[in-house]
């Protein structure tokens, strides 16, 4: 869908695209409007992701024994 929608008009900068994003994801935290995406149950990751948003390919990556799994249960 991205590949089909977007125009190819050449090179672009890739600090043009993440201060975009950048952008984006400060407005999102500092809005009010609260989560638009599946909440976690942790308020503090909730608060900074907005949530699990549709689409989105989550990783949770860590050292083994550091508590992924139980981690990953809480949130289902």
């Amino acid at each position: 869908q991205v590949a089909e929608s977007h125009k190819r008009e050449g090179f672009v900068w890739i600090k043009e695209i993440l201060w975009s994003a950048f952008e984006h994801i400060e407005q999102l935290q500092e809005s009010d409007s609260g989560i638009t995406g599946v909440p976690t149950g942790f308020p503090d990751l909730d608060r900074m992701t907005t949530g699990l948003q549709k689409g989105d390919l989550c990783i949770v990556a860590a050292r083994p024994s550091m508590g992924k799994t139980s981690w990953v249960l809480n949130v289902a």
